[in-house]
């Protein structure tokens, strides 16, 4: 069994754990810490540092996912985290501040990967629409298994406004909506995707 730590920067929590990279199943319990605010690359990253400071194991990357495109281990866009991350390096800025090599990625792109590679999207041909409900919204597209990188599906404009500013979990508890209240406004978003 091989453990690798994964990590997923949110808007409001930073998110670890040590994953057997054969199964892609979570070994031990996953760590949570609040998203810095302002979440400005150095603060960021240094959360990070400390928060995999206590998961072994101390070889091997480390993989992050990142509210943003991203293109050769660089931040494109911020869409739940500071703007100060665009144009960073976070692949070196993370690597710098923790000691070992990590892989960024869009976060959608890397939970769509582990479902492709070991949920419910394996093997399926065709279309697949991963998305992911937090602070804002995540989007990833697979088509036969191949990623389209850094869709960002949820900044489509729905009567206005952003999507992921009606739709997203966040804005149902910014809202204080019930589930049942929620879900249309999450039906005329995924109408419209």
């Amino acid at each position: 069994m091989r453990g690798l730590i994964g990590v997923d920067i949110g808007g409001s929590g930073i998110k670890a754990g040590v994953v057997d990279s054969r199964r892609g199943i979570l070994i031990g319990e996953r760590v949570r810490v609040d998203t810095p605010q302002p979440a400005s690359p150095e603060a960021v990253v240094k959360a990070t540092a400390e928060l995999v400071a206590g998961l072994g194991p101390d070889s091997g990357p480390i993989g992050i996912g990142v509210p943003g495109a991203i293109v050769g281990g660089r931040v494109m866009t911020a869409a739940n985290i500071d703007p100060g991350w665009v144009g960073v390096h976070a692949e070196a800025l993370f690597a710098e501040e923790i000691g070992r090599a990590c892989v960024v990625l869009n976060d959608a792109d890397a939970g769509g990967v582990a479902e492709v590679r070991y949920g419910a999207g394996r093997g399926v041909k065709g279309v697949i629409l991963f998305l992911t409900l937090g602070t804002g919204i995540g989007a990833a597209v697979f088509v036969n298994g191949i990623l389209v990188p850094n869709m960002e599906l949820g900044h489509i404009e729905i009567r206005g406004k952003d999507a992921e500013l009606r739709a997203s979990a966040g804005a149902r508890d910014r809202k204080g909506l019930s589930f049942a209240e929620w879900a249309p406004l999450l039906n005329e978003y995924l109408n419209r995707v």
